[in-house]
C-alpha cells in the first residue's frame, strides 16, 4: 500500500494578533488519522475526515510557532513540511485618534477639579448612620455546557432531586427545565432554566434552553460567571460543540470546571471509558484550562433522576455537590 498524501496544509492566517482566531487546515488521502505538533510538541490526534481546526494561541512567551502533521495510513507515515505562526505587531494610532485621546484627557480632568471644589464647599452633613445588616453574598454563578442530547437537563433535574432530598430546594421536572421560559440573570433576559440554591453559600446554575441562547449568552451578553459544569456522554466521548462551548467558557474568564461524564450505564467496557477520560482530559487541556483546576465526576444523570442509590445515580450527583461547595468556598 502506498504511504498516505498531506495536501494543502497550511494555517491561516500567517500573522495574527495576541489571542487571535485561526485555523490549521490541510487535506490528506490514505490516511486514517492526523497527529498535530506544535514546536515539535504533539497537540492532539484528529481524524483524517477533519481537514481544519480552529486554535487560539496566547503567545505567553513566543512570538513565533512551528506547527507540523503526521499522517498514518496502512502504508505507513508521513511527515507534513512546517508551517509558521508569527505575532502580529500593534498597529500605533495616528495623529487624530492621539488628539481625540488628549481632548478626553483634558476634559476628565476639568470633571474632577470641578468635583473636588463642590466636595470642599459643600454645606457638610451629618454622618448617616451605618446599617447594622451584612452585605449580601454574592451567588456562585455556574453554566450547564455540552454537546445538545448529551444530558445536560437531565443532570440539571437530578441536582434539583438531590438537592429536594436534602431540604434545600423543590424538585423540578425535566420537562420544566427543558421547556425553559424567559428569565432576569443580572439584569439580561435570558432563555433558561435558572436553579438557585443556598449551601454555605448561595449557588445559581444556569441551563441554557438551545445552542442558539448559549452562544449569544457567552459571546455577547456582559455578565459575571465563576465556572461550568461539562456534561460528556460516555457513550461518544467530546464532540464538537463540546470544543466550541469549551472555548467561550475559556474566553469568558471561567477557569474552574467540573467534567461530568454522563451516561456511564450505557459504557460496559472500561478500557473504552478510560479512553474517552484521557480523550477528555486532552482536550481540555488543548483549550488551554489547566487540569489542576478540572475535576472529573463519572455517573448516570438519569439512574439519578430515577432514584437509583448505587455509585453511578444520586452518590455521583452529591459527589458534584460536594466538588462545587469545596471549589467555591
Amino acid at each position: 500500500m502506498p504511504k498516505p498524501l498531506i495536501k494543502n496544509f497550511r494555517v491561516s492566517p500567517h500573522q495574527v494578533q495576541k489571542g487571535e482566531l485561526f485555523q490549521i487546515q490541510w487535506t490528506t488521502e490514505g490516511a486514517d488519522k492526523i497527529e498535530v505538533f506544535r514546536n515539535g510538541n504533539q497537540l492532539t490526534t484528529v481524524l483524517s475526515n477533519v481537514e481544519s481546526m480552529e486554535r487560539k494561541e496566547f503567545y505567553d512567551s513566543e512570538e513565533d510557532v512551528v506547527y507540523h502533521l503526521v499522517a498514518y495510513g496502512e502504508g505507513g507515515s508521513v511527515k507534513s513540511e512546517p508551517v509558521r505562526v508569527s505575532l502580529a505587531s500593534r498597529k500605533v494610532g495616528n495623529k487624530k485618534s492621539k488628539w481625540i485621546v488628549w481632548a478626553a484627557a483634558g476634559a476628565a480632568l476639568v470633571l474632577i477639579a470641578w468635583l473636588v471644589s463642590a466636595k470642599l464647599f459643600a454645606p457638610r452633613k451629618a454622618a448617616p448612620v451605618e446599617a447594622s445588616a451584612e452585605p449580601a453574598v454574592e451567588p456562585v454563578r455556574i453554566v450547564l455546557l455540552g454537546q445538545t442530547g448529551h444530558g445536560k437537563s437531565t443532570l440539571a433535574a437530578a441536582i434539583t432531586k438531590r438537592l429536594e432530598q436534602k431540604s434545600l430546594m423543590k424538585a423540578a421536572s425535566y420537562e420544566n427545565i427543558s421547556n425553559a421560559r424567559p428569565v432576569d440573570f443580572q439584569g439580561v433576559r435570558i432563555q433558561a432554566s435558572l436553579i438557585e440554591w443556598t449551601e454555605l453559600k448561595p449557588f445559581q446554575l444556569i441551563d441554557f434552553k438551545d445552542e442558539t441562547e448559549c452562544k449569544r449568552f457567552m459571546k455577547r451578553l456582559p455578565v459575571k460567571l465563576d465556572g461550568a459544569i461539562v456534561v460528556i456522554a460516555a457513550t461518544d466521548g467530546p464532540m464538537p460543540q463540546t470544543r466550541q462551548q469549551l472555548e467561550m467558557a475559556f474566553d469568558k474568564g471561567i477557569r474552574s470546571l467540573i467534567v461530568f461524564i454522563n451516561k456511564t450505564d450505557a459504557m460496559n467496557d472500561p478500557e473504552l471509558l478510560q479512553l474517552v477520560q484521557m480523550e477528555i482530559a486532552e482536550l481540555i487541556t488543548f483549550v488551554g484550562f489547566d487540569l489542576a483546576q478540572v475535576s472529573i465526576i463519572k455517573g448516570s444523570a438519569l439512574m439519578a433522576l430515577n432514584g437509583a442509590d448505587n455509585i453511578m445515580g444520586l452518590p455521583a450527583i452529591e459527589t458534584l455537590l460536594l466538588k462545587l461547595k469545596t471549589m467555591y468556598k
